[in-house]
Parts: structure tokens; sequence; C-alpha cells
């Protein structure tokens, strides 16, 4: 199961910016797509593991959501996409980073 567009490495990346006729100016990819900066998003606490990203009652309030609109399937499918794609955050198969570009001849 692959999630969004191509899973590009960085040296992917300036590839295309190569391809598209524009110069790397600036990158920012450490510590961007560390594991633990994924799931350290909560703005009322720190969060040192995915598992605590989300408290008791959100868990509880989002399978509540889900059952209703998608039954018992749908728990299911969506616990074994969280597994997925936090799997892959955390063997760094998804990232994230910064690339400042600038078009040439312009």
């Amino acid at each position: 199961m692959r999630y969004g567009n191509n899973i590009e490495d960085i040296k992917g990346w300036k590839e295309r910016v190569d391809k598209a006729g524009a110069e790397v100016i600036f990158t920012e990819t450490e510590p961007w797509s560390e594991p633990s900066n994924f799931w350290n998003v909560r703005h009322d606490r720190e969060v040192q593991d995915y598992h605590d990203l989300y408290t008791m009652t959100e868990k509880l309030r989002l399978s509540k959501i889900l059952l209703k609109k998608y039954g018992k399937d749908g728990i299911t499918m969506a616990a074994e996409n969280e597994s997925i794609f936090y799997d892959a955050v955390k063997n760094k198969k998804i990232g994230y980073g910064i690339f400042l570009c600038k078009k040439i001849n312009l």
C-alpha cells in the first residue's frame, strides 16, 4: 500500500528540481523526517510515541464516528491503515522536508 504520490528520496527530489529548470537554494530535511516529529504535533502536550497521539476520549469519539458511519469493518480498516502508516513512518519510508528553489533564467 502506498500513500500520496511517488515516494522519493532527497536525491529524487533534487532530480525533479533540476528537470524543472530550477536550482536548490536551501534544503532542510533533518530532523524534519524523524518519526518523533510526526506525532509530536499536539499544542496541548508533548507526544513521545504515536500510541499517545490521541487521548482515550478522542479514540473513543473517533471509534463511535467510524462505527456509526462505516460499521465494524470501518474500524478494522482504519486500524489496519493506521498500522501501515505508522510502520512506514517508523521505518523512515515516509518523510518530509523543506526545499527552497529558484527557477533558472527568469
